[in-house]
């Protein structure tokens, strides 16, 4: 949930939560992700669902052990694409509304944008703090289609973050408008794939139960976000 790119991360079991803006991928596809085969957006109106999702161990000298981690979830939020863009550009905004971040510190460049943020994360009574720093670029954005993509700022397909713990990070956001039950609404795919240190028992264990879960309510937040500016609400 993404392409992102972690420079610290203080405890890879906050991986859990990529959010639109943190997600993970080791290879992104180079076109559009879409709407996958067999998907009825009348379903997902409102109804956040996970495409697929996976955890595995890798085992990968001199590092005991990398979790790669991989999770793909879409919704349809009741509301034209401009809107959901808007929200989505507005990076200085997303403390409001993704409760997952605490703050951010955002660099606007010609070529994408860059920004660091401060995430925490609680599982199981436990929280876990971590700061990202992202680059964000726009391959599609047309009045009907939109492709956020995050990734390291070197783009190597080695990276591995200043504290050792994340490597090949990657993300992205695919948004398309279309007509479901005779209203313009929106698409939304999250996609997030990576790869974290190993550092706890059962690690892997838990990342499985919640890997799906978080990443659908990083959805159902940006839907309430989407509803607030309707109303004019901040």
């Amino acid at each position: 949930m993404i392409i992102l790119y972690l420079d610290i991360m203080k405890n890879p079991a906050a991986v859990f939560f990529p959010g639109a803006f943190l997600l993970f991928v080791s290879l992104l596809p180079a076109q559009e992700p879409g709407i996958p085969k067999g998907a009825d957006p009348e379903r997902l109106l409102n109804k956040p669902q996970p495409v697929s999702s996976s955890i595995v161990l890798i085992n990968d000298p001199p590092y005991a052990v990398w979790i790669g981690m991989k999770a793909d979830v879409h919704t349809v939020i009741p509301e034209k694409l401009e809107t959901v863009r808007s929200l989505l550009f507005a990076w200085e905004d997303y403390p409001k509304h993704f409760k997952r971040l605490k703050e951010n510190w955002i660099e606007r460049r010609p070529d994408g944008t860059v920004f660091k943020m401060h995430l925490s994360v609680g599982l199981v009574g436990i929280y876990y703090d971590s700061v990202y720093t992202l680059f964000a670029q726009t391959p599609i954005d047309t009045p009907k289609k939109l492709l956020i993509e995050f990734a390291p700022l070197n783009r190597a397909e080695t990276y591995i973050s200043e504290d050792g713990t994340v490597r090949r990070p990657l993300g992205l956001w695919y948004l398309e408008e279309l007509e479901v039950r005779g209203q313009t609404c929106t698409y939304v795919r999250y996609i997030a794939d990576g790869e974290v240190l190993k550092k706890y028992p059962l690690q892997d264990t838990v990342m499985a139960l919640f890997v799906d879960m978080e990443h659908q309510e990083l959805l159902k937040q940006l839907t309430r976000a989407v509803e607030r500016s309707k109303l004019g609400l901040k």
